[in-house]
């Protein structure tokens, strides 16, 4: 597997599925990712989820 460790994204969209299976495959390859959706409460749940 290969590494994008330093790299950044943004991910729009990311509170829904395929939006957040994005961000985490990005945090899977070391990216720093930010995130947005409109939906404040699903950004922070998936954050706590990136962080562990």
């Amino acid at each position: 597997m290969f590494t994008l460790s330093g790299q950044k994204a943004i991910v729009t969209g990311a509170g829904g599925g395929i939006g957040g299976a994005i961000a985490y495959g990005f945090a899977e390859l070391g990216v720093d990712v930010a995130l947005f959706d409109l939906d404040s409460k699903r950004i922070v749940e998936l954050k706590e989820i990136l962080e562990r």
